[in-house]
């Protein structure tokens, strides 16, 4: 893409460093979670987009822990195999 990307809250999402949180991922990264289960996050210095959807509201599984699981894995391979937290 080109062109200058800004980092900032944007439409509601929420802007974050994903180690304070304990998750693989670079700081300065967006994302949104949508009710049910619908989430995206933009990771700037990976050039990443990842879209994750469950549609299944909290406690109807474990859409959250798959959802973590994606990352993790998804940052494990780019990084040539670096576990994150």
């Amino acid at each position: 893409m080109g062109g200058t990307w800004r980092r900032a809250w944007v439409c509601g999402v929420v802007v974050k460093d994903p180690k304070a949180r304990g998750v693989a991922g670079s700081a300065g990264e967006y994302f949104w979670a949508g009710a049910a289960n619908t989430n995206f996050w933009i990771d700037f210095q990976e050039e990443l987009i990842v879209i994750v959807m469950s549609q299944v509201f909290s406690g109807e599984s474990r859409a959250r822990e798959i959802h973590d699981q994606v990352r993790a894995l998804l940052y494990e391979a780019i990084r040539g195999g670096e576990r994150s937290p």
